[in-house]
């Protein structure tokens, strides 16, 4: 960023969106530290908070002509669906345990 080759899109995500999906991450946060969250909710939420950034693009963002960032964004989208998958799995075996 400091040499200009890599910029952030700031018309991107809409403020009151970005704002938004913080308020909804600290909520969830201060609602873990209150109560006993369980398991099978808190992959709920994970899987829901990362299914989101890959749905919205999340790693759309930063926008550049180096190559080299096209394809630390697509690892990084594609690591995020990576470990999206594994928390649903992980979701679907402790809810068929718990019942």
């Amino acid at each position: 960023m400091k040499t200009g080759s890599v910029s952030v899109n700031p018309k991107r995500f809409p403020e009151q969106a970005i704002l938004a999906s913080i308020d909804f991450v600290r909520e969830q946060v201060q609602q873990a530290r209150k109560t006993n969250v369980s398991l099978v909710d808190a992959l709920s939420v994970s899987a829901d908070i990362e299914g989101a950034m890959i749905e919205r693009r999340f790693f759309d963002v930063l926008e550049g002509d180096a190559g080299e960032l096209e394809q630390l964004l697509s690892g990084l989208a594609a690591a995020t669906e990576t470990h999206r998958k594994k928390l649903l799995e992980a979701y679907e075996e402790e809810r068929r345990r718990v019942g």
